[in-house]
This record gives structure tokens, C-alpha cells and sequence, in this order.
């Protein structure tokens, strides 16, 4: 499965794509949100890992563009930083599941295989 990752913190971009690889994904990690909206264009990822806090272009703004280009890649937000307000705009706009971070990696695990059944 091809996942997209787009989290500016490197830590964490690090901690889920090594997890991932391990799993057998193929893994593209972007910490610019503009820089993954510009990749999905020419490959479409399977299932996208989105935080909410991103520098430039905000977690919410990039579903906004997303839902322009392709509704139906799934989307797992994840942020430390969840308001009943964001937890409402994310899943208007097509999310599939929004975690609180710390995300431990079985959860993320586990949702990547509900998005994968949901494609």
C-alpha cells in the first residue's frame, strides 16, 4: 500500500514511516503540505496520514485542496492539538478517522487497515 505521510515534525515523519516500511508500505514522507498535494498529482497515494498543525498550509486547508483533486484517497488526521471544531471540519472534508497524538503505532496500524478496506 502506498502511504503518504505529511507531518513537519521529523521525529515523529520518521517514527511512522520506519514503522510503516517495516510493515511492508511503501512510504513518502513530506513535511511541506504543498510539497504532497504537488506528489499526489503524479502518484496518488492509498491512504494519506495528515497532522493539523503544519506551517504554510494548515492540516484543514490542505483537505480543502485535496477534496478538489481526489475525494476518495482516505485520510487519517493525526494532532495533538483536537478541537470539536477541527474534529468536525476534518471529517466534513472526508477524513476517515482523527487520532490524538501521541498516536500509539498499533492504532495507526489499525487504522491504515480500516482505510485499506474502505477503498
Amino acid at each position: 500500500m502506498r502511504i503518504m505521510i505529511v507531518d513537519d515534525d521529523p521525529a515523529i515523519g520518521t517514527v511512522f514511516e520506519d514503522s510503516l516500511k517495516l510493515e511492508g508500505h511503501e512510504v513518502h514522507r513530506f513535511e511541506v503540505a504543498i510539497d504532497a498535494l504537488s506528489h499526489i498529482l503524479s502518484t496518488p497515494p492509498d491512504v494519506i496520514i495528515l497532522d493539523l498543525r503544519l506551517p504554510s498550509l494548515d492540516g484543514v486547508s490542505f483537505l480543502e485542496r485535496l477534496w478538489l483533486l481526489q475525494k476518495d484517497i482516505p485520510v487519517i488526521v493525526i494532532s495533538g492539538h483536537v478541537t470539536p471544531e477541527a474534529l468536525s471540519q476534518c471529517l466534513g472534508l472526508g477524513a476517515i478517522r482523527v487520532l490524538k497524538k501521541p498516536v500509539p503505532l498499533d492504532t495507526l496500524s489499525a487504522a491504515i487497515a480500516e482505510a485499506a478496506i474502505q477503498t
